[in-house]
């Protein structure tokens, strides 16, 4: 069985004084997992306090967000909740700290782990969530190391958020919100399911390269040879006062790897005339502006490849990038309400994300997640 609970009460405890009463009210039918995400905007020294309390009778996973999603596509400053009960599911939980300094020997104790208990299992019956501190500039080497470790088995995840503050990302670590640090789960079920990513981007002939940055931090200083904030402002025939990350979320910018073209999004123009990005950035790189398509049709397309797998679709968990979420918001109303409706078809719960994991790659303005099929 899984539930899906959501509060949009404006106080955080009373929130999850909400969630709780319901995840309580299950106490009785084999708990075995709860994923919370939770607004940044909430007191979380309330909400901590319960999700003690909570941690004493389910394992948790939570992470702070640029928005909630459930059963629509957008809420604000709310709380939502995913419940995993009964024996269906077997479920181990991975919490790693210090991922500045990852991978340590704790890090690769916790890695040998996981890839002992995956060995048995395959992508059929199994898959892992990773929810990871959005500002750790850690994505790529967790995911790449838990991709080594899963051999077959795929993941998906979301990088924790804060509401294009960009000041701190939070993991509950089952006593405290913590900072540098990720969560990983690994789920094996009796139930079918279908993981998922989609992007509505396409490459166009529009190239840059790369010729001087900071792949540490993110940090793009020169785009063809001039100030990084120049060359897009120079492309886009805009002032850098308008390199906003709505502006940002219509031109991202595309790399080819391997044949397969990945987004790589900008997060923030800096006073220096630099760009940050919320992916792995090189000198060097090649890159595309990224030609547009429809959202709409794109999430059409991933339901319906849903649909034809596991038939009614029971409910989804969703990891979405922040800059869809704020490209959706410049539509029409009446495209944002079609938008709407194709969540609530999919009994969605998830969270906007500052970057998306899927499989072994941390990527960029894309909405990855699973399908769990309806039982009969």
């Amino acid at each position: 069985m899984i539930k899906n609970f959501t509060s949009s009460h404006d106080q955080g405890g009373q929130a999850i004084l909400e969630i709780k009463e319901k995840i309580f009210a299950h106490k009785d039918q084999s708990p075995k997992l709860a994923i919370f995400f939770v607004s940044s905007s909430y007191n979380l020294d309330e909400i901590k306090v319960h999700l003690r309390e909570i941690e004493k009778i389910v394992p948790l996973a939570v992470c702070t967000t640029s928005g909630e999603i459930a059963n629509r596509r957008m809420i604000e400053n709310s709380m939502t909740c995913q419940l995993y009960c009964g024996e269906e599911f077997s479920i181990d939980r991975f919490l790693f700290t210090d991922i500045k300094d990852f991978p340590n020997s704790s890090h690769a104790d916790k890695l040998k782990e996981i890839e002992i208990l995956a060995s048995p299992h395959s992508a059929h019956d199994t898959f892992g969530i990773l929810l990871i501190d959005g500002l750790s500039v850690k994505e790529e080497i967790v995911t790449g190391c838990l991709g080594n470790s899963l051999g077959n088995i795929e993941l998906i995840g979301g990088s924790a958020g804060d509401h294009l503050n960009f000041s701190q990302t939070f993991i509950f670590d089952g006593n405290d919100f913590i900072e540098n640090s990720a969560i990983f789960i690994l789920i094996n079920t009796t139930r079918k399911f279908k993981l998922f990513k989609s992007q509505h981007f396409i490459p166009t002939d529009d190239k840059f390269v790369i010729t001087s940055a900071n792949p540490a931090e993110r940090i793009v200083y020169e785009i063809n040879g001039i100030p990084a904030t120049d060359a897009m402002c120079n492309f886009l025939n805009i002032s850098k006062d308008e390199l906003t990350p709505e502006v940002f979320g219509k031109y991202p910018l595309m790399i080819n790897i391997a044949g397969e073209y990945y987004v790589r999004s900008m997060q923030q123009a800096n006073e220096d005339k630099s760009i940050t990005f919320f992916c792995a950035i090189e000198e060097g790189l090649v890159m595309m502006i990224a030609g547009k398509g429809d959202i709409y049709s794109c999430n059409t397309n991933f339901i319906k490849e849903a649909i034809d797998d596991l038939g009614e679709i029971d409910c989804s968990l969703f990891f979405e990038c922040i800059l869809r979420k704020l490209e959706i918001e410049e539509l029409p109303l009446e495209a944002r309400n079609n938008i709407d409706k194709q969540y609530e078809f999919c009994h969605s719960t998830g969270f906007y994300t500052y970057g998306e994991q899927y499989k072994s790659v941390h990527i960029n303005q894309t909405i990855t997640g699973v399908f769990f099929e309806k039982q009969r």
